[in-house]
């Protein structure tokens, strides 16, 4: 009686698809990845604070970022019930919560891609405050939102119950083909918001005065953004609308968008670098100055008069205060040039973000 049932068990533990398991390759990319994010976005954070120059474009991506963590841990734990393996290996239950928790990472995954993309459309405008690229960076950050809620809608009104999604409850959904043309249609908009949001800063800098190599550094760190282009379309091509096996195939999309997301954020923040430099390296010269008892003053703090000072933009030294000993007929008003916020990725004048002036008013009167 056991004899024909022993090879079959034979040949089954002995199939390479069992083997077959992205799990692993899965945990590893959101685990390193959500780590080197978060670790650039304190960095720049940091700075920015230290410099009082944090602005809107600091507050998206710090969302974000938190968007990521959380996408990052629906991913693991869905990665914990199978997510990876091949389908036939898999429990009724287990493919329950593999497809409830990325029911849920998507709408995390398309809003926070849309604000990765608008923290660098932000960051442009604080670097060229021109109302024509105001307009362009508005009508970028408004295709950005209808995108990502096109495919969150889509998501929502697919099934009735919504738990029709993982769970076999009596109800009626869409064709799966809908869900996956909605997300070709946000992949098609996020390529081609990839392109506008990397190129435009580079386009930017390029009309800068500043040194070759300054500009050749920061659009090479700018033009990271083109990496995340490339994985937006692995992910579309790797999306099949006829897939049989979800939890082995949507496992290999979760490790791209995954890898697109925290790509964009890491550079995102890695624009900035060259502020991140300056500001740790100047902190370290501060240390070295009150241990040989020179007087210090803080990077991107105030100075004796309580101007902000920065070592690459010092004040205008042609522009003096009046001494308050002088003579003359006529009121006078004297102010010095406060220092200008700049874009911590380059030396770029920024719009101030809340910044505070000095003024002082001299009165004579001669009788």
């Amino acid at each position: 009686m056991l004899g024909p049932i022993m090879p079959a068990l034979a040949i089954r533990e002995a199939d390479p698809s069992k083997q077959d398991d992205k799990g692993t390759a899965i945990v590893a990319v959101s685990v390193v990845l959500t780590t080197i994010a978060f670790t650039t976005t304190c960095l720049r954070l940091w700075v920015r604070k230290g410099r009082r120059a944090i602005g809107a474009d600091d507050y998206t991506i710090t969302a974000a970022m938190c968007l990521t963590i959380v996408e990052a841990a629906l991913t693991i734990q869905a990665t914990t019930h199978g997510k990876g393996k091949r389908g036939k290996y898999l429990s009724k239950g287990d493919t329950e919560y593999i497809n409830m928790y990325s029911w849920y990472a998507q709408h995390v995954l398309f809003a926070a891609m849309a604000l990765v993309k608008i923290s660098v459309c932000l960051l442009v405008t604080r670097i060229k405050e021109s109302k024509p690229m105001k307009w362009l960076t508005g009508v970028v950050i408004a295709v950005l939102c209808t995108s990502a809620l096109e495919c969150s809608i889509v998501l929502l009104a697919q099934c009735r119950p919504i738990s029709a999604h993982w769970r076999p409850v009596p109800g009626a959904c869409w064709p799966p083909e809908v869900r996956i043309y909605s997300i070709y249609v946000q992949a098609g908009f996020s390529i081609i918001t990839d392109l506008i949001c990397s190129l435009l800063p580079i386009v930017i800098m390029w009309n800068i005065q500043l040194p070759f190599r300054k500009k050749l550094s920061i659009s090479v760190l700018m033009g990271l953004g083109l990496v995340c282009t490339a994985c937006s379309a692995v992910r579309a091509k790797s999306l099949d609308a006829k897939a049989q096996d979800l939890a082995y195939e949507y496992g290999i999309v979760a490790i791209w968008a995954i890898t697109e997301l925290c790509l964009g954020i890491i550079a995102t923040n890695l624009g900035l670098s060259r502020s991140m430099y300056y500001y740790f390296s100047k902190r370290a010269e501060m240390s070295t100055q009150r241990s040989s008892g020179r007087p210090t003053y803080a990077y991107g703090g105030r100075s004796r008069d309580g101007y902000a000072v920065h070592p690459d933009f010092p004040l205008n030294p042609n522009l003096k205060m009046s001494s308050g000993k002088s003579s003359g007929k006529s009121s006078k008003n004297e102010r010095r040039e406060h220092s200008t916020a700049r874009s911590e990725d380059s030396d770029i004048p920024l719009k101030p973000v809340a910044g505070i002036e000095k003024t002082t008013k001299i009165e004579m009167h001669v009788r």
